[in-house]
């Protein structure tokens, strides 16, 4: 059974340093970008908003619901349509994560759960897709399904040892859900076997440097 995790505020707004690395291997290609927005999202219902922000929140909400209703109905004509649940399991994120920034944290949870089931069909269908399984597994990490995400962790590892992508969001994975920085540090390290680009070699080196803080025991306080 899965885990459930946290979906408040808090839990989105950890480790600002790890955003900030994220979004550059992000600029350079090496991240995809479902993590970036579910890491930096902050709900705004407690915030006082002007009526033209109002409206453009309203609007874009309005905008990823008509997304989802456009897939799920085709999907329901023709279910082996892979680019539609695909596309199906893309606009579901994306209203979730507009629900998020909203404030509506249960609504945007329950659409990546959403997301995830339409991934999922993505995968029956085309199993050998990896990039799919790895957005499904980061989705299904915000979404509180720990197990799920580390299960296709795992499966896409052992379907493309060498996607970088991979180990990169698994790493992340491990170490804000698992809260195990040394098996964070030990995926990091094998992403730096692989020698990727000499550009982004020092961000990963700055994640490992990160987990390596975070696994040090707290200073100052009493024995």
């Amino acid at each position: 059974m899965a885990k459930n995790l946290p979906a408040g505020s808090s839990f989105f707004q950890r480790r600002r340093l790890m955003v900030t690395i994220l979004a550059v291997l992000v600029s350079v290609g090496l991240l995809g970008t479902t993590l970036i927005p579910l890491l930096t999202a902050v709900p705004s219902g407690s915030q006082q908003a002007g009526g033209g922000q109002e409206y453009s929140q309203q609007a874009e909400e309005q905008s990823k619901l008509d997304a989802v209703k456009l897939y799920e109905g085709i999907t329901v004509e023709e279910p082996a349509n892979v680019q539609a649940w695909l596309n199906l399991g893309h606009a579901r994120h994306d209203l979730g994560v507009v629900y998020l920034k909203t404030g509506k944290a249960d609504l945007g949870v329950d659409y990546f759960r959403q997301a995830v089931t339409a991934y999922e069909k993505v995968l029956e269908l085309q199993p050998e897709d990896v990039n799919t399984r790895v957005m499904l597994a980061t989705v299904a990490y915000y979404a509180g399904m720990a197990d799920t995400a580390e299960n296709h962790f795992k499966l896409a590892l052992a379907q493309d040892p060498g996607n970088l992508n991979v180990y990169l969001n698994y790493g992340l994975f491990l170490l804000e859900v698992r809260q195990d920085p040394a098996a964070a540090k030990g995926v990091w390290e094998q992403a730096l076997a692989l020698n990727p680009p000499s550009n982004t070699v020092k961000y990963i080196k700055k994640m490992i440097e990160s987990a390596t803080v975070a696994g040090e025991p707290p200073t100052g306080k009493a024995e």
